[in-house]
């Protein structure tokens, strides 16, 4: 799993040396998406990237790495603390969110460990999320209504206004009749709780037949003129009308 994040901290070298281990470790998988000298600039960073994982350096000059946290209850991001002085910064670090608490210059083992913890916790929390949005989406909308997760909020959408959903890597893309919306989490999330109007004609699309408006050899197009592939190992045109005429 590849995970993001910023670099919170107003030395040049030690932002430099910090991202050099993340990404020429080839274990970490980190992409570093931005560095930030301050508070302010963190802020709005974290607000555009929506990264994973937040390397908090404490002492930002004039102002800490403590006042970026005030700004965020609640964060959806792991902290890890990093600082030349941890004796003086300890206990407040460990009375916050952080994940880790790093001392400079920051050993290449630590680090690491810190980084799988982080991926550890993701893992659960994203495994957690899925299941909880499934249970949902079964028992209680019944089918008519679906759930997903755009742009950190959860959105219901009527079933019947979905036209196809599309696998995108670790995420779905979802057709309305009146635009899309980016789920964060996979197709296998919708297999099983739509109504027999969506069928799966490959392996990465889930269409609503209601919106099928031409059969060709080896595609459907709908009533937007978007075109889905269907896979003939499993539906051949003649079972795509049976579908269809149901």
């Amino acid at each position: 799993m590849e995970l993001s994040a910023i670099i919170v901290e107003d030395e040049p070298l030690s932002a430099q040396v910090l991202r050099v281990q993340l990404e020429e470790y080839m274990h970490s998988n980190i992409k570093v998406k931005e560095i930030c000298t301050n508070v302010s600039a963190a802020k709005s960073s974290i607000e555009n990237c929506r990264p994973d994982i937040v390397f908090l350096d404490i002492d930002l000059g004039q102002s800490n790495g403590f006042e970026l946290l005030k700004k965020y209850q609640n964060p959806d991001f792991d902290i890890i603390f990093i600082t030349a002085k941890a004796s003086e910064y300890a206990l407040k670090a460990w009375k916050t969110e952080a994940m880790s608490f790093l001392e400079k210059p920051v050993e290449d083992e630590v680090l690491y460990s810190a980084i799988d913890k982080c991926r550890k916790m993701k893992t659960q929390k994203l495994e957690q999320q899925r299941l909880l949005l499934q249970n949902m989406n079964s028992q209680v909308l019944g089918g008519k209504n679906v759930l997903l997760r755009s742009g950190g909020e959860t959105i219901v959408v009527p079933s019947n206004q979905i036209m196809y959903f599309q696998a995108n890597s670790n995420s779905t893309k979802v057709k309305t009749i009146s635009g899309e919306y980016m789920h964060s989490g996979g197709i296998s999330t919708f297999e099983n709780i739509l109504s027999k109007n969506f069928v799966k004609l490959h392996r990465s699309y889930i269409v609503n037949m209601d919106y099928i408006r031409k059969l060709k050899s080896s595609t459907v197009v709908l009533s937007n003129d978007d075109e889905i592939p269907y896979s003939k190992k499993d539906f051949e045109r003649k079972t795509l009308e049976e579908y269809i005429l149901e």
